[in-house]
């Protein structure tokens, strides 16, 4: 599997990430919608070539801080989860175009958010202030 690029789980109720998630780095596609995933597990940010996550829908409360190793993404999908903050180094993912947040927790956005170019940002259905 090392010279995948395109890795698509939606649908498969998948509770957790292993670890080796990390090892695939060449991946550029990883489509995790509708899964039961809690926690996103550290070798995750090593997958440095994504261009595309799609997250939404799972049960995540919270992204770590290493989201920024993720540089070369373009699309993130994280709604439909129970985030209730998003690191400030989201804003450090400067390919970043298209970011979805809708139906979470939040009350804030990372005020370092309107540094990025982003084409789309949704955030439907929040509680934000």
């Amino acid at each position: 599997l090392s010279c995948l690029e395109k890795l698509l789980l939606e649908c498969n109720n998948i509770k957790q990430l292993p670890q080796s998630i990390g090892n695939l780095k060449k991946l550029k596609v990883l489509d995790l919608f509708e899964n039961l995933v809690t926690e996103i597990p550290e070798s995750f940010y090593n997958l440095t070539n994504l261009v595309y996550l799609d997250l939404s829908s799972n049960y995540l409360k919270t992204l770590s801080t290493s989201i920024q190793n993720l540089t070369n993404l373009k699309s993130l999908f994280l709604s439909g989860n129970q985030l209730v903050s998003i690191p400030e180094t989201i804003s450090e993912l400067n390919n970043l175009d298209v970011l979805y947040l809708n139906y979470n927790n939040l009350t804030n956005i990372p005020s370092k958010i309107n540094q990025l170019n982003l084409s789309m940002l949704s955030t439907v259905g929040n509680n934000l202030e």
